[in-house]
């Protein structure tokens, strides 16, 4: 078995529901995917509602295109009761020499912030101690959450720990938020019922504009499966979103990436294999006018990424290939997320449900300092300031700010010793 490294000591307080104490096991290198997945894979399937944004592919699928190369370690967290898995958090860590910081994995891409738990350990404060006590071994100041949905395990997980900087939400420091929109087909009895609670100039308006549209060709909603059709795809639906993008003067600083097409596409290919793709398109004579990439659990699709051609957009195809998703959404009784921001069209469909925030959650007290005080606006002073400094001085200067970061540090710290990927114990897993 390959290599693992055990970063912390049981934690002896037990939950009502097990009788063994939680064992902490950090991942710090991508070879170690091979050694987790299998436990990985095994929970996914012990949570109904899991988001596809914790899933080993996802995960694995974003470090192989974007992590790997980013100067972020990898680190996963797992949690085990003897040889069961509780809970698990995919995690990249930056480290400076003063500061550390994780955010989730592949948090850059737009995606839910959560991780995976057992459904009978949520809200158990035993588990939550366990995670506080891997993160604190790895030597984190702070956890960066972005998208992190009121309801999610994450959420509830940090926010219940105690005794810690986080075992408040107090203490989190909230940078934005955000509401996203859900269709429920649990809340209307049937299709009909739903149609008519929508306002009537939009149903009018759409009646229109499909006839219209109907008069360029024939008009279809698709599900695309053929794992052959996702390359191509992937680069289509790019190309347009890119391409609106442009049209409304607004750059995609994400889709310009090098890889992205190549990533989603295998994104794309991983889901199908898995059962979690929801690929839709409409197409006018055969070509896709409109596309939306989202991902489905047993009760829930979640839109990821949607596209429409501008050149057709006095057609509203987005918002006629939106109702058509619609609609399949309620032929298979599944809830509908459209994911923040709750954009004025997507509120035509649906109703604000659900919080969405970006927060930052120091772990230690030189975190909470730094968080409070090195925001974008004080980084950008500060370096202008520095440039504004004679040559001559600005080495000086600099390994004075350093050395004085470090004994402020210390002494929030306690002078207690860091841990760091260098002074701690590898074993084997």
């Amino acid at each position: 078995m390959q290599a693992t490294i055990d970063r912390s000591e049981p934690v002896t307080a037990m939950a009502a529901t097990q009788t063994m104490a939680d064992t902490v096991k950090v991942f710090t290198k991508a070879s170690d995917f091979a050694a987790i997945e299998a436990d990985w894979r095994a929970l996914e399937a012990l949570v109904p509602d899991a988001s596809y944004f914790t899933s080993f592919d996802w995960c694995e699928c974003w470090w192989n295109w974007f992590g790997q190369d980013s100067g972020r370690e990898f680190a996963v967290l797992a949690v085990y009761a003897g040889d069961a898995i509780q809970a698990l958090l995919p995690l990249t860590v930056a480290r400076s020499m003063v500061f550390s910081s994780a955010r989730l994995m592949g948090d850059d891409t737009g995606q839910y912030a959560d991780c995976l738990v057992r459904p009978e350990r949520r809200g158990d404060p035993a588990l939550a101690r366990a995670v506080a006590s891997g993160l604190k071994r790895l030597g984190l100041d702070r956890i960066t959450l972005t998208n992190c949905r009121d309801d999610s395990a994450v959420a509830e997980l940090v926010g219940s720990w105690r005794g810690g900087r986080a075992g408040s939400r107090k203490t989190w420091i909230r940078a934005a938020e955000y509401s996203n929109v859900e269709i429920r087909p649990a809340d209307f009895d049937g299709l009909k019922v739903y149609r008519s609670s929508r306002s009537s100039s939009l149903r009018k308006g759409l009646r229109r504009r499909r006839r219209k549209l109907a008069e360029l060709g024939d008009v279809q909603y698709k599900r695309i499966t053929e794992p052959g059709a996702f390359a191509g795809l992937a680069q289509h639906i790019v190309r347009l979103k890119l391409e609106w993008l442009d049209d409304n003067g607004l750059h995609g600083r994400y889709l310009a990436r090098p890889g992205l097409v190549g990533w989603m596409a295998e994104v794309m290919a991983r889901a199908a294999a898995s059962g979690h793709l929801h690929m839709s398109v409409m197409t006018v004579d055969g070509r896709a006018c409109a596309a939306q990439l989202a991902f489905q659990s047993r009760v829930k699709v979640t839109g990821y990424f949607s596209a429409f051609d501008i050149a057709l957009s006095r057609n509203a195809v987005g918002k006629l290939h939106l109702e058509d998703l619609i609609v399949d959404i309620f032929e298979h009784d599944q809830v509908l997320d459209l994911m923040p921001p709750a954009d004025s069209y997507k509120r035509e469909w649906g109703v604000e449900v659900m919080k969405v925030a970006a927060y930052t959650v120091p772990l230690t007290p030189w975190g909470a300092f730094v968080s409070r005080f090195y925001s974008v606006k004080t980084r950008a002073l500060a370096k202008s300031a520095y440039l504004r400094l004679p040559q001559g001085l600005r080495a000086g200067v600099a390994a004075g700010i350093l050395d004085f970061l470090r004994r402020i540090k210390r002494t929030l710290a306690g002078s207690a010793p860091t841990a760091s990927p260098s002074n701690l114990k590898r074993t084997e897993g």
